[in-house]
């Protein structure tokens, strides 16, 4: 914290591989929240040193070296579920999440608002894998999905939902050479996953973990950073989203009215639920049609 003319010098400390095509690996590009705890306890055994805290749902108000950064990622998964809803040719969607909690739970309920948004009467069918490494149980629930007539899969359940993508993917390869009608998709998370299955990929809902370190670290530059405190971002200023990709399968006037949708949310027009009571709330809503 002294002034100083040196260069700074910034450390990341993840909580899996930096190349997990996923949330670490975003930090990189640009502290999971596994390290919550102990980032918390360093950053009182450190008070020369900022510390920065980065998808947390708690302040620790009390430490005023650490900064905490919360995502409205349920702001994406409203869109992304808006787009699921209205791609959707059987009414029946799915979502598979990692490990129950606050932070995933997020973009279950947001997904399933924003599909109910667009069709009161869509059926969403919602799983947990228990784990956020298991490719083959990520598998196995899109296969049980996909048989009950599930044909759009959005997933927040890092390399496990590799698993789900690359059943949709096959899926779709069968299906075609069967010569079947339709078209399953999947709905990637953290970053853009198109790369992972280009055929089946219809958007991912991205959370820019690098923009946020990136402005984090400019304010440590700048001596303008500020700690005990919980720092909120979400579709304003960018920091989650849908994936630069989205355009390849989602027709234009679809994407149109998804703008549109996004504006609203920015307006304070559409509350989206981060929660199960707000869930509820929003399914009140949509079943009286007062949106």
């Amino acid at each position: 914290m002294e002034d100083s003319q040196e260069k700074l010098l910034a450390a990341l400390v993840i909580d899996g591989s930096i190349n997990d095509e996923s949330f670490n690996q975003g930090a990189w590009s640009g502290v999971g929240y596994k390290l919550e705890d102990e980032t918390y306890r360093q950053a009182k055994l450190n008070p020369s040193t900022w510390f920065a805290s980065l998808d947390v749902v708690k302040a620790q108000q009390d430490v005023e070296n650490l900064l905490c950064v919360d995502f409205k990622v349920e702001q994406a998964a409203f869109l992304a579920g808006y787009i699921a809803a209205k791609m959707s040719k059987t009414g029946k969607i799915g979502f598979v999440g990692g490990i129950e909690g606050e932070i995933v739970g997020r973009f279950d309920y947001g997904y399933q608002a924003g599909a109910l948004y667009a069709d009161k009467d869509i059926e969403i069918i919602n799983q947990y894998a228990q784990s956020f490494f298991d490719v083959s149980k990520g598998r196995g629930i899109a296969e049980l999905m996909l048989q009950k007539g599930v044909d759009v899969i959005f997933h927040a359940a890092g390399p496990t939902g590799r698993g789900m993508i690359e059943c949709v993917r096959e899926k779709q390869i069968e299906n075609e050479k069967k010569g079947l009608p339709g078209h399953v998709w999947a709905i990637g998370v953290d970053i853009d996953e198109y790369k992972l299955a280009p055929e089946v990929v219809l958007t991912s809902v991205v959370k820019r973990v690098d923009n946020a370190a990136y402005s984090i670290l400019e304010e440590v530059k700048n001596k303008s950073f500020k700690g005990g405190c919980t720092l909120t971002l979400g579709l304003e200023g960018e920091y989650v989203g849908l994936s630069a990709t989205t355009p390849v399968h989602v027709p234009s006037q679809l994407l149109i009215r998804t703008d549109k949708l996004k504006e609203e949310i920015l307006k304070g027009n559409i509350d989206v639920p981060k929660d199960e009571q707000g869930l509820e709330l929003f399914k009140e809503k949509a079943q009286e049609s007062t949106f």
